[in-house]
C-alpha cells in the first residue's frame, strides 16, 4: 500500500493509481483520519529509509506534508462540524447520540496525536456565531405572526411588543439557549474527558457519568498504550482552560443578547408610562433567575449581569407593591374600631401552615376543594387563641405576600426586607397612636378607650410577634449571608413591639390605680363591713378581670393583676397609716374591722381565672 500512494504522489500515471486514491477516500469518509495520517507517516519512513536518494521521489516529501496538512484541517473542520450540528439536534442529548460521539473522540484524539492543540479556538469561534444565530432565529420565529404598525427594525418590533408577549418572548429565548448552554456543557465535560486522557492521568468520575457505556468504551479504545502522554502538562493545563472558557464566553454571549431583551422591555415601560404588571414581572424574574442559576451552573461563575438588568423594574415594582400595601393598612387603622373581628377560614388555614413552616407560595395557596367553613370568633396560632382586629388579618397576608416577594424576586431581597419591616413597624406605631394614645377618640370617634381596647390590641401586636420567626427564616434564606446584619431590623421591631405591649399591660393596671384611689381614699375602719368602699374595688377589680379573661392569654393576665393586687396593697396600707393600724410585727388580718375588709377582698378574688397565686403580696400587709 505505501508504494501504491508513493506510485501515486510521484507520477500520478502509475497503474496503481485507481487502487491507492479508493484507499485514502475511505479512511476520510470513515473519519480514521489516525490511519490517513499514520499511512503518511508510514510513507515518509520508507521514503527517507529505503528510496532515499531516488530522485524520481524527490518531491513526494512535499506533497505528504501537504497532504498532512489537508488531513489536519479535515479533522479540526470535521470536528467543529459534528460538534456543532449536534448542538443544534434539538430532540435528543449529545449522549444519546452514539455515532456523532464516538467521531467526536476519534477527531480530537486524532488532532492531540498530531500535536494540534489550537483546535478550540475555532471551536470557540464558531460556538460564539451560533450562540448569536440561535437567539435571532427564536426571535424571528416568535415575532413571525405578530402584526407591527409599519416597517419596524428589530430593536423596534421588540420594543414595541406587549408585556405578556415580550415575557412569553423572553421565555422562549431562555428555553432555547439553556437547551444549547446544557448540550455545550456535555461537550465541554467530553473535550475535557479526551484531554485528560490523551494527557494519561485519570478522567474524574463526574465527567464520565454523563456519557454511555458505549461512549467510555470508544474514549479507552483511542489510548495508545505505546505512548505515555500526548500531552504536555502546561498544555494539559492551557486546553482544559480553553474549554472551560468556551462554555464561559457562550454563557457571556447568551446573557448580554437576553440583556439586550429586557432592556428593550424596560424602555417600553419607560416611554409610555406603563403600569408595572406583578405578575409579568414575577414570571420574568423567576425565567431570569432559573437562566442565571442554569450559567452559574456550568461555569461556576456568577450570572450577575442578566440579574442586575432587571434591578431597575424589579426596584419599581416593589415600590409599587409596597405602596399599595402601606395605603391598605392606613385606611384600615383609620377606620378600626378595636373590636373582635371575625376570623374567616382562609385566615385560620393561613396561620396553620405557617406553624407548620410551610412556604410562602404554600401558605397563600387556596385548597382546591372550596371547603373553607364558617368564619371563627377568634385566631388560633399555635395552641393559642387570640382575638384580633381586622386590621391584623390584613397585616397577617401582607406579611406573607411579602415573603412570597422575596422569593420570587430575590434580587431585591434587601429592599423587601425594610419596606417588610416598615409596613410592621407602622402597624406597631399606629395602634399605639390610636389606642395606648387615644388617638381613637379624636380620628375614629370613640368615647373612650376601655380595657377591651387594650386587650385587643395586645393581642393583634402578640399574633405579629408570633409571625416575625418565621418571616424571619424566609428573609435568612433569601438573603445573602453578606447581608445577614440586616436581619437586626427585625429584632429592633420585636423589641419596639414588646415594648409596647408592656405599656399597654401598665396601662391596664394603671386603670386600677384610679379606682384605688378615689374609693379607698375616704375609708374608715368601721362598721358596717365589707364597707362601701371595699365593695366597690372588689367589684371594679373583678369587672376588670372578665373584660380581660376572655382577651388576655393566662400568663398575661396573672402579669397584669399581680401589679392590680400591689396597687391594692399601696393604697390600702396608705389608709391604715393615716389611721395608725400599721403596726411593727402584729397582724391586721386579725384586728376586727381591717381584717374583715381584707378578707372580704382577698376571699372575692381568689377565684378569678389565670390570676395566680397572691398569697405572697397580701400574707404581711401592714407590716412593716
Amino acid at each position: 500500500l505505501v508504494i501504491r500512494i508513493l506510485c501515486f504522489l510521484s507520477s500520478g500515471i502509475n497503474a496503481e493509481y485507481g487502487q491507492a486514491q479508493p484507499t485514502i477516500q475511505l479512511l476520510l469518509s470513515q473519519s480514521d483520519f489516525v490511519g490517513a495520517l499514520d499511512l503518511i507517516t508510514t510513507t515518509q519512513e520508507v521514503l527517507h529509509d529505503d528510496l532515499n536518494g531516488i530522485k524520481s521521489f524527490r518531491h513526494l516529501d512535499v506533497q505528504l506534508c501537504e497532504m498532512e496538512r489537508m488531513i489536519y484541517n479535515m479533522i479540526e473542520a470535521d470536528f467543529v462540524k459534528f460538534t456543532l450540528s449536534t448542538l443544534t439536534i434539538d430532540d435528543k442529548t449529545f449522549s444519546e447520540i452514539e455515532d456523532d460521539t464516538d467521531r467526536i473522540i476519534c477527531v480530537l484524539f486524532g488532532l492531540l496525536r498530531r500535536k494540534n492543540v489550537n483546535f478550540l479556538q475555532t471551536y470557540k469561534s464558531e460556538s460564539n456565531t451560533m450562540m448569536k444565530a440561535k437567539i435571532k432565529q427564536i426571535i424571528a420565529e416568535q415575532l413571525y405572526d405578530v402584526n407591527f404598525e409599519g416597517d419596524l427594525k428589530l430593536d423596534e418590533q421588540i420594543r414595541s411588543l406587549l408585556p405578556v408577549t415580550a415575557v412569553m418572548l423572553i421565555e422562549k429565548v431562555f428555553e432555547g439557549i439553556t437547551k444549547l448552554l446544557t448540550k455545550m456543557g456535555i461537550t465541554n465535560k467530553l473535550i475535557k474527558c479526551v484531554i485528560t486522557s490523551a494527557a494519561n492521568k485519570p478522567v474524574p468520575e463526574e465527567l464520565l457519568e454523563t456519557f454511555s457505556d458505549h461512549a467510555k468504551a470508544t474514549l479507552n479504545s483511542q489510548k495508545d498504550p505505546e505512548v505515555s502522554s500526548l500531552l504536555l502538562d502546561t498544555d494539559y493545563t492551557r486546553m482544559m482552560a480553553e474549554s472551560n472558557d468556551v462554555l464561559v464566553t457562550s454563557c457571556e454571549i447568551a446573557q448580554s443578547q437576553c440583556i439586550k431583551i429586557l432592556t428593550l422591555r424596560q424602555q417600553r415601560n419607560n416611554a409610555v408610562n406603563e403600569r408595572l404588571d406583578q405578575s409579568n414581572h414575577i414570571k420574568l424574574s423567576r425565567l431570569v433567575e432559573s437562566f442565571a442559576l442554569t450559567c452559574e451552573k456550568l461555569t461556576n461563575r456568577s450570572s450577575h449581569p442578566i440579574r442586575a438588568s432587571l434591578v431597575g423594574q424589579s426596584r419599581e415594582l416593589v415600590k409599587q407593591f409596597h405602596q399599595e400595601r402601606l395605603t391598605n393598612i392606613k385606611l384600615l387603622l383609620e377606620t378600626e374600631r378595636w373590636v373582635a373581628a371575625d376570623v374567616p377560614a382562609d385566615f385560620q388555614r393561613m396561620v396553620d401552615n405557617i406553624v407548620k413552616n410551610c412556604s410562602p407560595s404554600e401558605v397563600l395557596a387556596r385548597p382546591t376543594n372550596n371547603t373553607s367553613g364558617p368564619p371563627r370568633s377568634s385566631l388560633t396560632f399555635s395552641g393559642k387563641r387570640y382575638i384580633v382586629t381586622s386590621t391584623l388579618l390584613l397585616v397577617i397576608k401582607i406579611v406573607v405576600e411579602y415573603c412570597q416577594c422575596v422569593v420570587d424576586i430575590p434580587v431585591m431581597s434587601k429592599d423587601i426586607l425594610t419596606k417588610t419591616v416598615e409596613n410592621l413597624k407602622h402597624f406597631n406605631e399606629g395602634t399605639c397612636h390610636l389606642v395606648l394614645k387615644a388617638g381613637a377618640i379624636k380620628n375614629i370617634g370613640l368615647k373612650t378607650i376601655t380595657a377591651k381596647h387594650l386587650g385587643i390590641s395586645s393581642q393583634s401586636l402578640s399574633v405579629v410577634l408570633q409571625l416575625i420567626p418565621w418571616d424571619r427564616n424566609i428573609f435568612t434564606t433569601q438573603l445573602p449571608k453578606s447581608q445577614h446584619l440586616l436581619l437586626d431590623q427585625i429584632n429592633t421591631l420585636e423589641i419596639d413591639i414588646q415594648d409596647h405591649m408592656n405599656q399597654i399591660f401598665s396601662k391596664l393596671i394603671s386603670i386600677m390605680e384610679d379606682v384605688y384611689r378615689s374609693n379607698l381614699h375616704g375609708w374608715q375602719p368601721k362598721p358596717p363591713t365589707p364597707s362601701q368602699a371595699i365593695t366597690v374595688v372588689t367589684r371594679m377589680t373583678i369587672k376588670l378581670h372578665e373584660a380581660l379573661a376572655s382577651l388576655l392569654q393566662p400568663s398575661e393576665i396573672q402579669l397584669v393583676f399581680r401589679g392590680v393586687f400591689c396597687l391594692f396593697r399601696k393604697y390600702f396600707e396608705e389608709q391604715l397609716t393615716k389611721h395608725g393600724l400599721m403596726n411593727c410585727g402584729s397582724n391586721p388580718k386579725r384586728h376586727g374591722i381591717v381584717g374583715a375588709e381584707l378578707s372580704h377582698f382577698i376571699d372575692s378574688v381568689s377565684y378569678l381565672e389565670f390570676v395566680g397565686d397572691s398569697d405572697d403580696i397580701f400574707h404581711d400587709i401592714g407590716t412593716r
